[in-house]
């Protein structure tokens, strides 16, 4: 054989051995990447599993180098990654000769098999009634809304669809409000207010929730000082501690503490003052209280959204708001004067009550003068099953229809308006029976709820020194005898007439009768 002709036998022996070895590179590296997921037939939404798959498909055919691979090992490659359903469809398959080992024609029987004929105007209409779900992220929802659009023929229109479409289904309204103010919001523009928006709502979360956490390891803090008081020690040990009752330092012993003997004016309870009560919540608000409220310090206004409100300082209590409608001074209060409950003219709220912030709908009541709960209302939001928690409350109710009821008793209770994030102490009257929960008027006044315009008002402000001052004639002079003759006419037949002997008085009033 020549030298020539040898040596191009040599070269060509070479080039496919060279051409096999790089096949066997490609498929060990296809074989380092792990398959796609089997696609399987039997799914509700067949097309969007169809869709799904064919992403994942692609991505793995590029990642491993298959595409570069024969037609008849990427196609039995891609039978490998089918159910067995999804076998049996591409058993029933009618291809032309020799076309069954292309992998393009393949494919294209399972695009026509699983998704068939696209009706536009349906996919605009699903892409127009897509809404951001509660908890979905701003990326995951446009992710959504892209996948939507791509069945639309939207062509150049479809970045404006998208922006639109966010707009209209973002689940957060002041997000919403946000994007409206900008003049020429763009996609990239919207989804990035979005997102800041997104980013700043989980941080804000984030903070709050590390402030409760501290706050409750101080309370954990206060409540072991606390134990270590009532179990004692010596006295050089608790001089210089704050006492768990008054907050203040003194000698051991309860006969040095100034709380001792004392009512909290917080939760009623005895023998602690109310800046170490364990009812109020550490919120920086104010407290209101009613003016009859026995307090040694000054009076002073405070201002609660807006509202001015005349009030007691407490030393104790510069961090709780309480709201209280029971008047001290009355035995009976209107407890409701509305009796018809389906009437379209009240007005309700949304309260997060309770330590749990467990959802109440209150009717703003401006006929009561008390704040009401049900007793299975109360059981709900308090968890106080047996009623051990509630105070004794001597007062009676006057319902719509005039009868008076007892109240099973009366609690303070921590009030959040969810829209304005303002916190309360309010105080409720527990009612047996099912009925509604109400704000009384003094407690919607001060929570902002309502306002009375006063300077539309002539306000009644007579009491005992006005009258005897106008009146002054009829309060004057001693007791006398009317002139002229008195007739008195008894019915026929006249019943007999017990005359009771008349009480004893003093002296300087037996004598005015005489």
């Amino acid at each position: 054989m020549p030298t020539t002709h040898r040596t191009r036998m040599l070269s060509l022996h070479g080039v496919r051995r060279a051409e096999e070895a790089q096949q066997r590179n490609e498929r060990q590296v296809t074989a380092r990447i792990p398959l796609p997921t089997k696609f399987e037939i039997n799914v509700p939404n067949l097309e969007g599993a169809w869709k799904k798959f064919r992403r994942t498909w692609d991505t793995y055919e590029t990642a491993s180098r298959l595409k570069t691979q024969e037609d008849e090992y990427r196609t039995a490659v891609f039978t490998s990654c089918l159910g067995e359903g999804a076998l049996d469809v591409l058993d029933g398959f009618q291809f032309e000769a020799g076309q069954e080992k292309k992998i393009d024609s393949v494919l294209n029987k399972f695009t026509d098999y699983c998704v068939g004929e696209t009706c536009e105007a349906y996919e605009t209409y699903k892409f127009h009634q897509r809404k951001q779900e509660k908890g979905e992220s701003i990326d995951a929802y446009v992710g959504a809304l892209r996948q939507l659009a791509g069945s639309c023929n939207f062509e150049q229109f479809r970045d404006r669809m998208l922006r639109d479409r966010i707009v209209a289904g973002i689940a957060d309204d002041a997000v919403r409000t946000k994007l409206l103010q900008e003049k020429e919001l763009t996609l990239k523009t919207c989804i990035d207010l979005c997102r800041v928006h997104e980013v700043s709502a989980q941080q804000s979360k984030s903070m709050a929730a590390e402030e409760i956490h501290h706050l409750k390891t101080k309370g954990k803090m206060r409540r072991t000082a606390e134990s270590t008081y009532k179990k004692g020690g010596n006295e050089d040990s608790h001089k210089g501690k704050q006492c768990s009752y008054c907050a203040r330092s003194h000698k051991k012993g309860k006969e040095h503490c100034p709380a001792y003997g004392q009512q909290c004016k917080m939760c009623g309870k005895k023998n602690h003052f109310a800046v170490m009560c364990k009812l109020k919540e550490r919120k920086t608000v104010h407290e209101v209280c009613d003016e009859d409220d026995d307090f040694d310090d000054d009076d002073l206004v405070l201002h609660v959204n807006g509202v001015s409100i005349a009030g007691k300082k407490d030393e104790h209590s510069d961090d709780v708001l309480l709201v209280d409608d029971d008047d001290q001074n009355s035995d009976v209060v209107v407890f409701h004067v509305d009796g018809d409950d389906k009437s379209e003219k009240s007005v309700h709220a949304k309260m997060l009550v309770g330590q749990d912030k467990t959802n109440v709908i209150v009717q703003l009541d401006s006929g009561a003068t008390i704040n009401s709960f049900s007793v299975d209302t109360y059981k709900t939001v308090t968890g106080d099953s047996k009623l051990t928690d509630l105070q004794k409350s001597d007062k009676r109710l006057l319902m719509y229809d005039k009868s008076v009821v007892k109240p099973v008793g009366k609690r303070i209770l921590s009030v959040e308006n969810p829209k304005n994030n303002s916190h309360y102490k309010v105080r409720f009257i527990v009612v047996e029976g099912k009925v509604k929960s109400i704000l009384g008027c003094r407690a919607i006044q001060h929570m902002g709820l309502v306002t009375v315009n006063k300077e539309n008002i002539a306000v009644i402000t007579d009491n005992q020194k006005t009258v005897m001052s106008e009146f002054k004639d009829v309060f004057e002079g001693e007791l006398g005898r009317l002139e002229g003759d008195l007739n008195l006419v008894v019915d026929s037949p006249s019943s007999q007439v017990t005359v009771q002997k008349m009480a004893k008085s003093s002296e300087g009033e037996g004598q005015r009768r005489t």
